[in-house]
């Protein structure tokens, strides 16, 4: 809600504000069973990051992009 809450609020400003999992990653959190390592994670979260459009605005994304229903 929070994320929705100041993607209205951050609108009139052209602020995009939304939230990305970074997915199941090989850490000490997430296990060696986990299948995605560190740098893809964040490579891919990067890649999400400089294609958000307003269309993105209050949604929940992961570090592929695909839209997490809330």
């Amino acid at each position: 809600m929070l994320t929705q809450c100041l993607s209205e609020d951050f609108r009139k400003e052209e602020i995009l504000c939304n939230a990305i999992h970074p997915g199941w990653v090989k850490t000490d959190m997430g296990g060696k069973e986990a299948p995605l390592d560190a740098m893809d994670s964040v490579g891919g979260m990067f890649q999400v990051l400089s294609a958000l459009t307003e269309k993105n605005a209050g949604k929940c994304l992961d570090w592929e992009g695909k839209i997490i229903p809330w």
